[in-house]
């Protein structure tokens, strides 16, 4: 599969993005194929978790080192491959060479418009296995790396290559012995060359799993596909990387409908604005773009609030070419409550925080302009009261009981004098006229709903008045 290009962090994210068939549809739109209609393109859709379309065709590409040969052939996963290789050359200004060193996360990211985290697997979390459970059960997209940059592509003895990436395939609990035993399935994008330990392909420990289990899961052959065992794997690899929509990966031991939601911005930051070197006061808050939020739900085991910081115009770059970039998080009295400075494209964090609102201020140590992503999911656990079982998601998909005759559209569109957006007066109008039908709305709701559905400037669009009548009904 990898050919003499070092691009083995995106063949291992190509590799997680084939598993997952929703993911895979949104970056190599549906509908095209090497039959009749084929024109030597294709259309690849990728890029800083917003979609972009690629048409890719015409890529350079180095000589004595062009990948395009392994991707021919009948096997549709070597074609998708290939294509999806060609169109990451594409969005990296038209060049395989710029595939040669990069960071499984961002393509991971790139790939899905996604979320991601990363795991030291030197100090792993405690709960390792069930964040594996979750994140295979939810779908999301996995890898892994091992160490060794300064000897990368060395095989070991035990058949793990130093300084690689690779693509986690699956993580199961399955009876062993007298007990349970937690297993990674793991595949090497070169296609070839395999763990030799605890659980590979000929190990003893198969032995004693039920034949039901072990015709399911072993495949005896030279594929890069392999399990091991969840301690080898801390052992073996350094870092984990997980990417999905939302951070569901943090969901285990939550009921089943947790939902996320999310808060996207995208703003500049200016020369001239505040940075971490000045210290972070409430005088900064004038000056610093600051975005506001409100978590209605704790749970002092799990997190429930992710924060995702990335500067666009860095993608694809060494480190030393990033901006040492960070928020601060601070509460209603301007105390900062917690703060963070990387220099890496996409700084992402997640937080236990108690109810309340918080703000979130981006920040540089750099007196630089850069534009930024700032995306905020915050988790919700909203159920009726006295009931033994979780009732459906916040968002229902019922029409609100009052307007039921008249759609969102015509109903936005009465209100919204800009024609794309309303205000605070507006919304106050519509919900006075409309949904209460005479009864005066609460401030504190207004204020509620203005902080979770409405923009930076405080307006709020036709997709989050949706999401805003939809979570009036279940009120």
């Amino acid at each position: 599969m990898q050919g003499e290009i070092g691009d083995c962090w995106m063949l291992a994210a190509l590799g997680s993005l084939t598993l997952r068939k929703h993911f895979l549809e949104n970056v190599l739109p549906k509908d095209q194929g090497f039959q009749d209609d084929y024109a030597g393109i294709f259309h690849f859709r990728a890029e800083d978790s917003q979609w972009k379309a690629f048409p890719q065709g015409n890529i350079t590409q180095k000589p004595q080192s062009s990948p395009g040969a392994q991707g021919r052939g009948p096997n549709p996963a070597a074609s998708c491959h290939h294509q999806c290789r060609k169109g990451e050359a594409e969005v990296l200004q038209g060049s395989y060479q710029n595939l040669n060193g990069g960071y499984l996360s961002d393509a991971l990211v790139d790939l899905t418009g996604g979320v991601q985290v990363q795991f030291s697997l030197k100090d792993p979390p405690p709960d390792l296995e069930e964040i594996l459970k979750a994140a295979d059960k939810s779908r999301c997209l996995m890898g892994c790396s091992t160490s060794g940059q300064s000897r990368r592509n060395i095989e070991l003895r035990n058949g793990i290559v130093q300084g690689h990436a690779y693509t986690i395939t699956g993580a199961v609990k399955i009876p062993y012995k007298n007990g349970w035993k937690h297993i990674i399935r793991i595949w090497n994008p070169w296609g070839h060359g395999e763990w030799k330990g605890p659980w590979s392909d000929k190990s003893p420990q198969w032995d004693h799993v039920e034949p039901k289990y072990r015709e399911a899961l072993l495949r005896n052959k030279d594929d890069g596909e392999f399990w091991m065992s969840c301690k080898n794997f801390q052992e073996q690899f350094s870092w984990l990387y997980i990417c999905n929509n939302t951070p569901t990966f943090l969901d285990f031991g939550d009921e089943p409908y947790t939902t996320w939601s999310l808060n996207s911005y995208t703003n500049l930051w200016r020369p001239g604005l505040p940075t971490r070197r000045n210290r972070y006061s409430s005088g900064a808050a004038s000056t610093n773009p600051q975005y506001f939020f409100k978590v209605l739900d704790h749970n002092p085991k799990t997190c429930n609030v992710a924060i995702s910081l990335m500067q666009k115009h860095a993608e694809h770059v060494q480190d030393e070419k990033n901006l040492k970039i960070g928020f601060f998080i601070t509460t209603e009295n301007s105390r900062v409550l917690k703060q963070i400075f990387l220099r890496i494209r996409d700084v992402t964090s997640y937080f236990i925080l108690s109810p309340g609102t918080y703000a979130v201020v981006p920040a540089a140590t750099e007196d630089q302009e850069f534009e930024f992503l700032l995306r905020i999911f915050i988790k919700n656990q909203d159920y009726h009261e006295n009931s033994n079982s979780p009732t459906s998601p916040v968002l229902s998909m019922d029409v609100p009981r009052q307007n039921q005759d008249i759609s969102y559209k015509a109903l936005f569109l009465r209100y919204a004098k800009q024609g794309s957006t309303i205000d605070a007066s507006q919304l106050q109008q519509l919900l006075n006229e409309v949904i209460l039908q005479g009864l005066a709305s609460d401030a504190q709701l207004l204020r509620l709903m203005m902080l979770r559905y409405g923009d930076a400037s405080g307006r709020v669009g036709f997709s989050d008045f949706v999401c805003c009548m939809l979570r009036l009904d279940t009120m």
